[in-house]
């Protein structure tokens, strides 16, 4: 927008910010089917028992993270016939891995767990981590929180439609009585 081609704000939506550690990922939360169990353990890992009665595919909680390079941990390797993404992506943890350094686009992703049917769950800890970077270090529990901002872009009243112009000769796009502005610079 500029003061000769003003643009209609129709919405402003309330930002939020994501805060974490190093982990980046929630864990897999409590669940119970699929002939297995998953247990959340207070050090902020999972427990896993029980044999699959068919294919398991299983996700945790998502989070938006930036595109960047990303490394997946894991601190025990995964058994046979068990795969861990990010995701829906191909760049999984085999059976035998412990980590995985990959790319990955901005947007929601998510911890995923894949297994056949008749896999064994036996007391089997998953301390899954993911890093940004190609970091390999030990496990820390994730330790993500959401905060929504209050009010982030606050409005001028105005006496008419059109552009609001200050003492100065600055220009803003008015939406119906208001002007809009953040941290007292007009946008």
């Amino acid at each position: 927008p500029t003061p000769d081609a003003p643009v209609e704000i129709v919405s402003v939506e309330k930002p939020v910010v994501t805060l974490s550690g190093k982990n980046l990922i929630p864990q897999l939360s409590a669940y119970n089917g699929h002939g297995i169990t998953i247990t959340e353990n207070d050090d902020g890992s999972s427990t896993i028992n029980g044999t699959t009665t068919n294919a398991l595919g299983y996700k945790s909680d998502s989070v938006f993270l930036p595109a960047g390079t990303y490394t997946l941990k894991c601190k025990r390797p995964l058994g046979e016939s068990t795969w861990l993404s990010i995701s829906n992506t191909p760049l999984m943890l085999f059976p035998g891995d412990y980590h995985k350094t990959f790319t990955l686009e901005s947007g929601e992703h998510w911890l995923y767990l894949y297994a056949n049917a008749g896999v064994k769950f036996d007391n089997y800890v998953l301390e899954a981590q993911l890093e940004f970077g190609d970091n390999n270090t030990e496990f820390e529990p994730y330790h993500g929180q959401t905060i929504a901002t209050a009010n982030a872009l606050h409005g001028i009243p105005v006496t008419s439609g059109g552009n609001y112009t200050d003492e100065n000769g600055q220009h803003c796009p008015v939406r119906e009585d208001r002007a809009v502005f953040l941290k007292s610079t007009f946008l």
